[in-house]
């Protein structure tokens, strides 16, 4: 609907020859397409299950789905199974925690730091160095997540959309590879 009232917009624009925003619109679209989707966690194990033949049943509008049928089906939210212990999934929704522990086992992690404000985003860059990411510090399934940022004005857009899920951004150096 958002899509179809920006087009409106945007023709109206064309046809009086006035200036029109249209990054405004892009960023609004981008925002409601990256709440409904399913995130890269959940999109993933949705696509191994279905390579595998495995059966795959939504059973919400967010990351709540169902493997299989019968005796032998599993529910999960995202990556959250019934074997999944609180204090792991505490840990895990804390990125720089998450950080910390990683590193104590010898398991290396990008270089990053947490920011609060566009002074402290612009200090980072200057330590890390482009290209980076730009992602909450406690948010889930990629949302408000940006990567391979290679200018001041790219990080200054991640930086808005992801202060729009958490107060704490994470920056970090982009490292090329697969997403885990």
């Amino acid at each position: 609907r958002y899509a179809a009232t920006a087009a409106i917009r945007i023709a109206e624009a064309l046809i009086n020859g006035t200036p029109y925003d249209l990054e405004t619109d892009i960023f609004e679209i981008r925002r409601l397409w990256l709440s409904q989707r399913p995130g890269p966690s959940t999109y993933a194990i949705m696509h191994e299950a279905k390579q595998r033949g495995i059966p795959v049943l939504p059973l919400d509008d967010n990351a709540y789905i169902q493997l299989g049928y019968g005796c032998r089906q599993k529910r999960i939210e995202a990556t959250l199974t019934s074997n999944s212990t609180a204090i792991a999934v505490d840990i895990a929704c804390d990125k720089s925690r998450t950080k910390k522990i990683l590193t104590e086992a010898n398991i290396p992690v990008p270089e990053g730091q947490m920011v609060r404000s566009v002074e402290k985003l612009k200090e980072a860059i200057q330590s890390i160095k482009y290209p980076i990411v730009v992602k909450p510090l406690d948010g889930n399934h990629g949302k408000g997540a940006t990567i391979n940022i290679e200018s001041w004005e790219e990080a200054i857009i991640a930086f808005e959309r992801a202060k729009v899920f958490s107060e704490n951004i994470i920056v970090e150096k982009y490292v090329k590879g697969r997403d885990f």
